[in-house]
């Protein structure tokens, strides 16, 4: 490959990040959750939540007055302080009035149609669904689970006088870059979209083939 090629690859490769967001929104506005992508590409959901944000997908969340204007069981409280996540943020990336859900999630009877705030729970905390429920874990496996963290191989290329990274388990995912941070991002990133892709396309079997998954938001 001459070398004017070779960079002309590289500047194409910078737009992976770009692709890869792309990517996100497009799961999310099929239907997949924050919380289901931020499995899928191992990144904080707060960090999924804001990218969606900015896109303009998420409403912002407007600051109240109190913090105490709804109440949830103590465990569930655990599981977002465990994800770092906000009961707030998760309602706004679900299209769901904080309160309304809430209620709906702790006295289900109290409010008209729970199914969808009950379906996103199961979804995206399957573990505390079967729990609060007494349902055995294997009952309720998530869709999407996280990664088996793959292994990385970067070395340095004479020829092209640059690092290369790959993913030992796909060696199809291998990018270059001019230091070794910028290769490993980029291969990172082209992991990351084998991986939404993937999903995308697991949600989609799954809508088809009638799993039991809540209706996608318009988003």
């Amino acid at each position: 490959m001459m070398r004017d090629e070779w960079d002309s690859q590289m500047v194409i490769s910078d737009g992976l990040e770009d692709y890869l967001y792309e990517r996100i929104i497009d799961a999310y506005k099929m239907g997949m959750s924050v919380i289901e992508l931020s499995r899928v590409i191992c990144r904080r959901a707060d960090h999924v939540h804001d990218l969606l944000r900015r896109a303009g997908r998420i409403r912002t969340i407007e600051k109240r007055g109190s913090r105490s204007a709804f109440s949830l069981d103590p465990m569930l409280a655990k599981e977002f302080g465990t994800i770092s996540y906000s009961f707030a943020k998760w309602c706004a990336g679900w299209k769901f009035d904080a309160g309304t859900a809430a209620r709906a999630i702790r006295l289900p009877n109290d409010v008209t149609g729970p199914d969808q705030y009950v379906a996103a729970l199961r979804r995206d905390f399957p573990e505390y669904y079967c729990k609060r429920h007494d349902m055995p874990q294997s009952q309720l496996a998530p869709l999407f689970i996280e990664d088996e963290h793959p292994s990385v191989e970067i070395n340095w290329d004479e020829e092209h006088n640059c690092y290369l990274a790959r993913v030992i388990e796909y060696p199809e995912i291998e990018e270059s870059g001019r230091s070794l941070t910028m290769a490993f991002k980029r291969m990172t990133d082209s992991y990351r979209i084998k991986q939404i892709d993937e999903a995308i396309t697991l949600y989609q079997n799954a809508l088809e083939t009638n799993v039991k998954v809540a209706a996608p938001c318009s988003c």
